[in-house]
């Protein structure tokens, strides 16, 4: 039964020493123990690395806290090598500068526990929108061709699912969204329309650095994301054009919401 799986909690962390202890805090304060914490610091040039190792001392070492370290490749391959290590059934992401609220993986593990066939599940962020009054619902993969409903830092998803699908190391932007898709296409996915994690540091969803570069190359990503699901006949050529047309409509309104504020 889930609710008594063991979660492998995978945290990329690069040059996030002002975040990454409250970060820290946030999985250990979490209601659902049954956890062990792997952060793989992905060649940090700040004091990352000395502030864990000192919260490990200060808390006497916790066996189910792990630090390892790898040259900089990104955070595709730190979420890949925390996969490939992990010891629990569930794989559970959370990026170094993002929290949770103290109740996220009971609420999930419940929700998987009450829904077996189910291979991911993700949360609300206080920084979405919250559209729906159900507690829990089913995606279509249809529904995430057209919005990626996942904020990595709020998925928990199978470990055999993860490692059948990796990350693509070679991608920067988008590369999350393509690993979600690929997974909607094969399983069957939800959310928990709960706000439950959130960022630290109060970064935006879209537009946070390099502005209408940072908007292009995510744009050039989701089409790349299109472009490999057709290519691989997840999607004919119908939904194919009209996954490219909304994109570029969604591109736009982030352009128009970048520069407003």
């Amino acid at each position: 039964m889930a609710i008594h799986d063991l979660v492998s909690v995978v945290i990329p962390c690069y040059n996030s020493e002002e975040t990454i202890v409250a970060c820290i805090e946030s999985v250990r304060n979490q209601t659902y123990k049954t956890v062990e914490i792997l952060i793989i610091d992905d060649g940090s040039t700040d004091h990352s690395s000395e502030r864990i190792t000192t919260y490990m001392k200060e808390h006497g070492h916790p066996a189910n806290l792990k630090l390892l370290s790898q040259q900089n490749a990104g955070p595709s391959a730190a979420r890949n090598k925390g996969v490939n290590i992990a010891s629990g059934d569930w794989i559970a992401f959370l990026d170094a500068d993002d929290y949770w609220m103290p109740e996220k993986l009971h609420i999930q593990m419940k929700c998987l526990e009450e829904h077996p066939d189910v291979a991911l599940v993700g949360v609300q962020s206080n920084s979405y929108t919250i559209a729906n009054s159900d507690h829990f619902s089913l995606l279509t993969f249809k529904q995430m061709l057209f919005k990626n409903h996942f904020k990595t830092s709020g998925v928990v998803l199978r470990k055999s699912v993860a490692l059948e699908t990796p990350f693509d190391e070679k991608m920067k932007y988008s590369e999350d969204y393509r690993a979600w898709l690929i997974i909607a296409a094969k399983y069957k996915v939800g959310i928990v329309n709960m706000a439950l994690c959130g960022s630290i540091s109060n970064k935006r969803v879209f537009g946070a650095s390099g502005l209408s570069a940072n908007l292009s190359a995510m744009q050039r990503g989701e089409i790349s994301n299109y472009q490999h699901l057709y290519d691989r006949k997840y999607i004919g050529t119908g939904t194919y054009v009209a996954s490219i047309g909304y994109s570029y409509l969604r591109y736009v309104r982030r352009i128009i919401i970048t520069f407003a504020n």
